[in-house]
């Protein structure tokens, strides 16, 4: 018969196993037996539930150590076990950081800085940003507990369970009739179909509102779309790693500032990369103006008249010659 553990409050910082994972866990241990210890602090298990479970589910004894408070804090010591071990998103550790921050309100206060663990330093501990461990907050708080396992086991974006959360329970319940995996699956769609139709902007709203209508999704869901399309996206690099990509290549890159960086050249190269920076920029969000120029003119405040026709009247000109050599420059 298997010794049997309560839980420490520490254990339940990082999310449960899936079923998947921890059927694995349990092929393992009855394939090559139990490799590491369960971790017990004061006759509760701090860390290896889940090979706790594992071995009940053998029937085998499992293999325990116990530790004291002389080991160190023991959510720090959770955390520090399980954050590289564990292939966690931001969002579920931001909800983990969330947990360790209100467990340190009630612990006792034998190491003042833990004990005093604010938001701010267990997200630096869980390497996600202090926004989103507010967030997270938000969702602990006043999200049903399927929201809160939605985020912590299926994926959620964490920003999108903390606009959730201010919702009734029951229009939570609601809500989340979609699963995060659905939800992912109608993101690889609309960008699949917008891949394959080359289109931006106005256009791909349009795609994205066919494919929402053809599934039928309310206002939430077609925001957790969004979501799940942006969280696919690579990471824009930082200003710093963007400036030093510019130099390697020798292109611009755009940076997660939103700016364009590009290598060191000096004031006349500078400037005349600005200049074409405002020229595609701005041709840009004219290719993405939708309508033809008879609608643009109803759409022109009258406030503006003598403004737009002082642009007109240098743009026009500008953009004419400029495409008169162009056209001379492709075909030379």
């Amino acid at each position: 018969m298997t010794a049997s553990y309560p839980l420490h409050p520490a254990a339940a910082l990082f999310p449960a196993m899936d079923e998947a994972a921890f059927a694995a866990l349990v092929a393992d241990i009855a394939a090559h037996g139990q490799r590491e210890p369960i971790l017990i602090l004061d006759g509760q298990v701090i860390d290896g539930r889940h090979r706790l479970r594992a071995c009940e589910q053998l029937g085998l004894e499992p293999l325990v150590r116990e530790i004291s408070a002389a080991d160190g804090d023991p959510f720090c010591l959770v955390v520090s076990l399980n954050l590289h071990r564990r292939h966690l998103s931001e969002s579920q550790r931001a909800m983990v950081a969330a947990k360790l921050a209100t467990f340190s309100k009630g612990r006792p206060s034998l190491n003042p800085p833990i004990g005093a663990m604010t938001q701010a330093h267990a997200a630096q501990l869980l390497n996600v940003g202090e926004r989103s461990v507010q967030r997270a907050r938000i969702v602990i708080d006043n999200g049903i507990d399927a929201l809160q396992d939605a985020v912590e086991r299926h994926g959620l974006a964490v920003s999108i369970a903390a606009n959730l959360a201010h919702l009734p329970p029951e229009t939570q319940r609601e809500v989340l009739t979609k699963t995060p995996e659905e939800i992912r699956a109608i993101a690889r769609e609309v960008k699949a179909r917008i891949d394959q139709a080359g289109v931006c902007g106005s256009s791909a709203v349009k795609l994205f509102e066919q494919v929402a209508a053809d599934r039928g999704l309310r206002g939430i869901e077609q925001c957790a779309v969004v979501e799940a399309i942006t969280a696919e996206e690579p990471p824009l690099p930082t200003p710093s790693e963007a400036r030093r990509i510019a130099e390697q290549t020798r292109t611009l890159v755009l940076g997660s500032d939103g700016r364009y960086h590009g290598p060191r050249v000096g004031p006349e190269s500078a400037a005349a990369t600005q200049r074409w920076l405002a020229l595609r920029e701005g041709l840009e969000a004219l290719c993405r103006i939708d309508v033809d120029a008879e609608a643009l003119i109803a759409c022109v405040p009258h406030y503006q008249q003598q403004n737009l026709s002082a642009w007109l009247a240098r743009a026009v000109p500008l953009l004419t010659r400029f495409n008169q050599l162009w056209q001379g420059a492709r075909h030379a």
